[in-house]
């Protein structure tokens, strides 16, 4: 049971924060309409240029449903005509449904007499009600090349951490095979949390088609590994739930798109569509629209 509740830990983990990572920086290998991952698409010494950007997102596929939203923030202060550093952060919450998954802690079963008579078999009842909060942050060190009156290149890399955690309350029900007797209203509350740190490198253009309107093209490579923690609570008195760890391995992602800037804002719409393999029926829906304002 260890060994089951690991891989499913890991699996979890790396589903749910590769899942954030990607909604935050727009990464899919698919070019698109969205913001870019540095503040401004130039830079000019000695001045500090910061973007807030408020974002809604929403996920839907066959059983699954996910919306929310949340707000991303950029500094970036320049030191020469080539030379600045940014810091960027972003805070996202989820919140929806998908199917339910019963509890990973065995339920034991005990006669009148409180002699141990084996574990119970954990029926799903119902969707899972989930909730999903993410932190990113990372700090990019970029380096200007070319910049003048029709456009430019900015090269950037640096760390990147993401914190995520994710609970699922799923409705159950123990069956009894012994008596084929059935025990209803239980509710499982399973809780992932995930640390993960990496690097990314990538380019941005700036191609300027009149005095208030630019646009900025983009790729960016990011990678990432880390730890993920799962806690499950059967919600069955007398018993303890079920605490387990398991790595997260080093994946990577790309992002290759271009945002709009009009003047201090900057426009960023991503209507994903995840085609779906030969043996599935449905794909993914990812829409997200992010609205930045640059001061």
């Amino acid at each position: 049971m260890k060994k089951n509740s690991t891989l499913f830990l890991s699996l979890m983990g790396v589903l749910a924060s590769l899942l954030v990572h990607n909604l935050v920086f727009a990464a899919d290998s698919n070019f698109q309409i969205a913001p870019p991952p540095i503040a401004h698409p130039y830079f000019e010494p000695g001045k500090t240029d910061s973007k807030i950007e408020p974002i809604y997102i929403n996920i839907a596929a066959t059983d699954f449903s996910l919306s929310g939203g949340g707000i991303n923030f950029d500094t970036r202060h320049v030191f020469t005509e080539v030379f600045a550093l940014d810091v960027q952060g972003g805070l996202f919450a989820l919140n929806g449904e998908m199917p339910g998954i019963p509890p990973i802690t065995r339920i034991p079963a005990y006669d009148a007499g409180g002699g141990f008579l084996g574990y119970y078999t954990a029926q799903a009842t119902g969707k899972a009600k989930v909730n999903m909060t993410s932190i990113q942050m990372s700090v990019n060190v970029e380096f200007q090349p070319i910049h003048g009156d029709g456009g430019g290149l900015i090269i950037f890399g640096g760390p990147n951490l993401g914190i995520m955690r994710m609970t699922m309350k799923t409705p159950y029900n123990l069956y009894w095979a012994a008596t084929g007797t059935t025990t209803t209203g239980f509710t499982d509350t399973l809780s992932i949390s995930s640390v993960t740190v990496g690097l990314q490198v990538g380019l941005q253009g700036d191609i300027a088609v009149s005095d208030a309107v630019r646009l900025t093209p983009f790729i960016m490579v990011s990678s990432s590994s880390g730890n993920s923690t799962m806690e499950d609570d059967p919600g069955v008195k007398g018993v303890d739930g079920t605490t387990s760890t398991a790595d997260i391995p080093s994946s990577t992602s790309t992002s290759l798109g271009m945002d709009i800037v009009m003047g201090d804002l900057s426009i960023g719409t991503v209507l994903q569509q995840m085609k779906p393999k030969a043996n599935e029926t449905e794909g993914v829906k990812i829409t997200m629209f992010r609205l930045g304002y640059r001061f």
